[in-house]
């Protein structure tokens, strides 16, 4: 027993120090193990992730001009939404190393090692704030250069729309031909007119068509037949004159409430208005170089069968120059060299020449009835005028020719109430009867008629 107490007393320290020992040992050689615990979330991702949702919620609103921002697609790591995030994979549970086994102290239970939420991918996470906005601006652009050439069409058609606009105001509707008095064919090609030629253009015969103050303007063209009104408003329009070249006819009209002076064109139809003055201004007659017109004004009312002061208008600058005689009906020589007109000064209508370059006035008839009308051959050496039935009444009667120095006249035509007479370039004589529009060569022959009906009258051939 002693001895064995004595072992046991020497062995107790020996004992002590490797129980001591092998305390340590597992103390360094196995990590200590925690309990398993409830996976605590990541929410530095959780944050990161609703700030990208917070962005897209922003960025993919509807636009001022209706399209929406097209959408950036996400980083492969990167869910849409904080209900998607998946953890990387769990870092892998510690194990402790394999170690003895103590009988004296049972191994703590197992517990499972947290599962670590990983980070999100070290990618980094798209500006979508600023690709929004850099889609945005690009969207803009192209839709402002979209309305900007928008607008630059809008102001091309609207400028060709303009220019429609004024070519049509200044090139009015082409006059129609209007049916009209029968024609009788023109003058054969047989006929022979006694006057040479003078011109080559285009013959036309303008006339008055209606009752006296309340008429229109008719065109007839020689060549086609055409009759064609070119005149023809709700007002009196009468006493045409042509301008060289047989396009553009001077006429006078009080549709503006006096008379004034217009021109229109009988191609296109363009009227211009002339004079505006308070007086009545009538019966023009152009120049033969056709910028000056020569006219009656007058400026008491009821004006009609009366004479007036002849005056000058320049188609170049609107000026007006007063010749200093009265009278009407003014008629421009084909030499531009005088006038003819007729004037009651001396109780009667007779017919005068004013010269020009004197400024001198002579009668070149002394009719017992009424002269009217003077008209010049294409030559400027005689002048056709008509009479009267009497001294007291204004109802034509016959034709008669008479040189522009004065002298004998000759009878030309009778009967059928000829009067108002034109002398074209070609040598034909136009004059208005109770048949309608007549035609004689200069010898008074080969009478015929041109236009039937009473409403025709006071023919003027075209120069």
């Amino acid at each position: 027993m002693n001895n064995w107490h004595v072992r046991i007393r020497w062995m107790t320290p020996i004992l002590l120090l490797v129980w001591t020992g092998a305390l340590t040992g597992c103390h360094q050689g196995a990590p200590a193990t925690l309990p398993f615990s409830t996976a605590t979330p990541d929410l530095m991702a959780i944050h990161a992730q609703e700030t990208i949702e917070a962005s897209l919620q922003q960025d993919t609103g509807t636009d001022e001009v209706g399209a929406s921002p097209a959408v950036t697609e996400q980083p492969a790591n990167t869910s849409a939404s904080a209900q998607d995030v998946t953890p990387a994979d769990p870092l892998p549970v510690a194990e402790a190393p394999a170690t003895s086994t103590h009988t004296a102290t049972s191994t703590p239970t197992a517990t499972a090692t947290p599962t670590v939420t990983s980070m999100p991918t070290a990618t980094p996470t798209p500006d979508l704030a600023a690709t929004a906005t850099n889609q945005a601006a690009t969207l803009a652009t192209g839709v402002a250069a979209t309305l900007a050439a928008r607008a630059t069409q809008e102001a091309q058609a609207a400028q060709m729309a303009a220019a429609v606009a004024a070519t049509l105001t200044a090139q009015a509707p082409t006059a129609t031909s209007t049916p009209r008095p029968s024609l009788t064919p023109r003058p054969s090609p047989t006929l022979q007119p006694t006057a040479t030629p003078l011109s080559e253009t285009p013959l036309r015969l303008a006339y008055i068509y209606g009752d006296v103050r309340d008429s229109d303007i008719h065109v007839l063209d020689m060549t086609s037949g055409l009759d064609r009104t070119v005149a023809n408003r709700s007002c009196d329009e009468a006493e045409p004159g042509w301008a060289p070249g047989g396009k553009l006819l001077f006429y006078h009209s009080d549709c503006a409430g006096t008379y004034d002076l217009y021109a229109v064109d009988i191609e296109r139809g363009a009227v211009q208005q002339l004079t505006t003055s308070p007086c009545d201004e009538r019966e023009p007659d152009s120049s033969p170089d056709g910028r000056q017109l020569v006219y009656r004004r007058n400026c008491m009312t009821q004006a009609y069968n009366v004479d007036g002061e002849l005056w000058v208008l320049s188609l170049a600058d609107g000026s007006e120059n007063y010749l200093g005689v009265q009278g009407r009906a003014p008629a421009w020589s084909p030499d531009g060299a005088r006038l003819a007109f007729m004037s009651d000064r001396s109780g009667g209508w007779e017919i005068y020449v004013y010269e020009f370059a004197s400024g001198a006035t002579r009668q070149i008839t002394d009719c017992y009835e009424n002269c009217r009308f003077p008209a010049w051959s294409p030559d400027s050496q005689t002048i056709i005028y008509h009479t009267t039935t009497g001294p007291t009444t204004t109802d034509a009667a016959t034709l008669w020719i008479v040189s522009a120095q004065g002298g004998e006249p000759r009878l030309l035509v009778t009967g059928e109430g000829a009067g108002r007479a034109t002398w074209s370039a070609t040598g034909w004589i136009a004059f208005n009867s109770r048949q309608g529009v007549e035609l004689v060569d200069a010898t008074g022959g080969q009478r015929r008629t041109l236009l039937s009906g009473d409403t025709p009258w006071g023919p003027v051939w075209s120069r």
